[in-house]
């Protein structure tokens, strides 16, 4: 019997050392709120060459939703010039257009030749793709509010914004 009750008692440790302990995870998903009293086309590059895109129509008052990123690098949070906006949305260039008349482009850029972006395009302060730019609304979800200011400092296009 004790013999059993010894058998017993190493298997239970053998299977509780076994077990493995998944890291923890952090979510976060990006939104864009259009609040600039027009309505707007968000196109999304996937690549930086400029020709594969997705045109997302958002109407004033209405928002865009990315997908969740997730992670388990919890020091990375803190980070203001993370790329998470970005891959949320699946995207490494973003121009906002408003009503076809007036855009604005936001990127990363490489500005000095080793082909890794290291900065953000002007503005920096309002770039959609840095995570500094975005504020915590809950449930892990943060939000970038487009503003009357922003289509005011979006520049006239020379024709068709969409060309």
């Amino acid at each position: 019997m004790r013999r059993l009750k010894f058998v017993g008692l190493i298997i239970i440790l053998i299977l509780s050392i076994s077990c493995v302990t998944e890291a923890k995870m952090w979510e976060r998903t990006y939104q864009i709120k259009n609040e600039s009293n027009h309505d707007i086309v968000i196109r999304f590059y996937d690549t930086f060459d400029n020709e594969n895109f997705q045109d997302i129509v958002v109407l004033n008052g209405e928002l865009y939703r990315g997908d969740r990123v997730e992670g388990t690098n919890f020091d990375a949070l803190n980070d203001n010039e993370s790329l998470r906006p970005g891959q949320s949305y699946s995207s490494f260039k973003v121009i906002v257009i408003y009503e076809n008349i007036k855009s604005i482009e936001y990127s990363r850029i490489d500005s000095d030749g080793d082909d890794i972006p290291d900065s953000f395009s002007e503005p920096i302060n309002r770039n959609l793709l840095r995570a500094g730019n975005y504020i915590d609304i809950g449930n892990d979800i943060y939000e970038f509010m487009l503003t009357e200011e922003d289509y005011d400092n979006a520049i006239p296009c020379d024709g068709d914004c969409l060309d």
